[in-house]
Order: structure tokens, then C-alpha cells, then sequence
């Protein structure tokens, strides 16, 4: 029983890549802001997608996101002049992190 749990470890490490040096493959999540930053009319409802599983931290008053900043989970409403800062944390085996995208967003009238 115990062969049996080891052939399943090795197999779970030879597809996560672990003991690799260089699997060449890039696990630092990728965000962005849709719609994103611009001139804008009326209000924006703002959704933050992230490329795999993870999560977004976020800020709206234009200071720079830690990871004790709230986390993204539902879509924000602009409604007036903001710079709205985030950035993702994958989540797995390690953390990766990006870095931080600002978008403006402004209203003309």
C-alpha cells in the first residue's frame, strides 16, 4: 500500500513540474481591467479578470494595493473620477505575484 502512495506523490510531482530547474513555463498571473481605464460619460462597472486560479487585491483611492488590501470578488462601480490600482496572486504549490496596474478612470461631462 505504502509503493502505491509513492508512485502517486511521483507522479503528482512529475506533472506539477516540481524538481524541474526550468520548466520554461511562466506562473506569475496576469490581470486585467475590463473595461479599462479611459474617458468615460456615465458610470463603468469594472470587472478584474485574472489568466488562472487566484485572487486580486484592489484599491480605489489611488494607493498602492498590499496583500491586505480587499479582495477582488465582484465587479466595481465607478461613477466618478478614480485611479483604481490591483494586482494577482496565483495560488498553488508557491505564490506568484505581479505587479501592480493602474487604470484612471474619468468623467467628462
Amino acid at each position: 500500500m505504502a509503493r502505491y502512495y509513492l508512485v502517486i506523490v511521483l507522479i503528482v510531482l512529475v506533472l506539477s513540474g516540481c524538481g524541474s530547474s526550468d520548466s520554461g513555463t511562466d506562473f506569475t498571473p496576469k490581470t486585467r481591467a475590463v473595461p479599462p481605464g479611459g474617458t468615460y460619460t456615465s458610470p463603468q462597472t469594472v470587472s478584474l479578470e485574472i489568466n488562472q486560479p487566484g485572487m486580486i487585491h484592489y484599491t480605489t483611492n489611488g494607493s498602492f494595493p498590499t496583500t491586505t488590501s480587499p479582495l477582488y470578488t465582484v465587479p466595481i462601480t465607478i461613477a466618478s473620477n478614480t485611479t483604481l490600482r490591483f494586482f494577482g496572486v496565483s495560488i498553488g504549490y508557491e505564490l506568484y505575484q505581479e505587479t501592480v496596474h493602474t487604470e484612471v478612470y474619468t468623467f467628462a461631462p
